[in-house]
């Protein structure tokens, strides 16, 4: 049975799925870089526009150092006096946040500048002996966990005027991992029932975005759009990936047949990356495009080159996505350069007709009405087009029934005191939403039978 959506004469429809659904990005083959290290091992967190990318590296099994790519090598950044620091986020300008220890081992939040004086900044607590900074947006507002006065964890956001605290949604703890530049920002916060649970906080509220049927949650990034990625708890046995779009539900992202995946960043369009388990239960680097499709991103490389991404971490507008993986038995920092789509053919209409044009006798009777689009897409082929909306100029409530793509059912009706009824139909032809054409055709129904379809 075909799906039937019920409209009335003020009423628009828009699909996001079939011909405007966005196209897969990641194509083969990617360019993927080789990060290098400080000694042993290395991890990228971080990409900015730029593709300059942040992270941290082992110099000795245990001195640990922070790195920012600079000139097509890893510079390290210092500790507060202990033994170790990690980068965990950095903006379009290269300012990068993480965290380094001070000499009695406690994480210190700071902010790195390679260009200021001087270049580390601590920036302080909410009143305990620790904080960590996890990121960072256009203007500078950096956001993280520090310890407050009885050294529980509290999400902060700081500014140049000192570090705030954003509470919690219940419970006695909360982090904060990501901010977009409208200042929303995305983490997880105890509840009052011993859970955690991802949260978006904006203009002082804390929203609670809910899980996908388990106890715990948590939001790792954001996008401009307000779009948030990261991990849930199902009901039963396993994590999932998330994406939640503002006044939506948390949608539950596949996996590589697996158990376990997560969403650890997102890019301008709504490409989120992650990692996630396979079938055999081996953690590998994935893709899920703005439709959902998820991809493993060691199919977007030559297998010869010794790589096996296990961890996507960051992702910015360019197609270029960081993280670590093995390389040659070792654990290695990665950037991946995927080629962009080209931009899609911008479809032509030359005609919308309907079938019929003209409901008589107006009976009342819902009567089924075909739409055929002439189109074309601009590189020879036939674009995929659909029905994006029907209106009326007498009001209409229960007299249109959208059927399918290019079918609809609209009832014979006509007010008595009127000169006819007429039914607009909007279409849209093409395969995303940069590259569309739009058209209508009406349908009447006549004030009497004398009367003819209005062209």
């Amino acid at each position: 049975m075909k799906p039937r959506w019920l409209l009335t004469s003020s009423a628009v429809v828009l699909f996001l799925i079939g011909p405007f659904a966005a196209s897969l990005r990641a194509q083969p083959n990617g360019v993927i870089e080789d990060l290098g290290t400080l000694g042993l091992d290395s991890y990228a967190s971080a990409v900015n526009a730029s593709g300059q990318t942040a992270g941290h590296s082992l110099q000795t099994p245990t001195d640990i150092r922070g790195f920012v790519t600079m000139g097509g090598s890893l510079q390290p950044i210092p500790t507060f006096g202990g033994l170790e620091s990690s980068a965990l986020g950095l903006n379009d300008a290269g300012v990068v946040v993480g965290f380094g220890r001070d000499a009695g081992g406690e994480p210190r939040a700071f902010r790195y500048e390679p260009s200021a004086v001087p270049s580390l900044v601590d920036i302080g607590t909410l009143g305990g002996p620790y904080a960590v900074a996890y990121g960072i947006n256009a203007a500078g507002t950096i956001v993280g966990y520090a310890a407050d006065g009885e050294e529980w964890d509290q999400a902060f956001a700081w500014t140049p005027g000192g570090m705030q605290p954003l509470g919690t949604l219940g419970g006695v703890v909360s982090y904060a991992y990501g901010i977009n530049d409208y200042g929303a920002i995305v983490g997880e916060a105890h509840t009052g029932d011993d859970t955690l649970r991802a949260f978006v906080y904006s203009g002082g509220i804390m929203q609670d975005l809910g899980t996908l049927g388990g106890m715990d949650s948590a939001a790792h990034a954001i996008n401009g759009a307000g779009v948030v990625a990261g991990w849930s708890q199902i009901a039963g046995f396993g994590t999932r990936a998330f994406r939640y779009t503002p006044g939506g539900v948390m949608q539950e992202l596949p996996t590589l047949g697996g158990s376990m995946a997560s969403g650890e960043a997102i890019a301008p369009d709504g490409t989120i990356v992650g990692s996630s388990t396979n079938a055999t239960n081996q953690k590998r680097a994935c893709l899920w495009t703005p439709g959902n499709a998820i991809v493993d991103l060691n199919d977007r490389i030559d297998p010869g080159l010794g790589w096996v991404l296990t961890d996507a971490t960051g992702i910015n507008g360019s197609g270029q996505i960081v993280g670590f993986g093995s390389f040659n038995g070792q654990v290695h920092a990665y950037r991946l350069t995927l080629p962009l789509d080209a931009p899609p053919a911008i479809p032509t209409i030359q005609a919308v007709t309907a079938s019929p044009s003209s409901l008589w006798p107006a009976n009342n009777k819902l009567v089924p009405v075909v739409i055929t689009v002439d189109a074309s897409d601009g590189a020879g082929g036939v674009p995929a087009c659909v029905i994006t909306g029907v209106t009326s100029n007498e009001p209409a409530d229960a007299d249109i029934v959208l059927v399918g793509a290019l079918e609809v059912q609209l009832r014979a009706k006509r007010l008595g005191g009127g000169n006819g009824r007429t039914y607009r139909i909007d279409v849209a032809c093409g395969s995303s939403p940069d590259a569309m054409a739009t058209g209508f055709v009406e349908v009447v129904v006549p004030k009497n039978q004398a009367g003819g379809a209005q062209r």
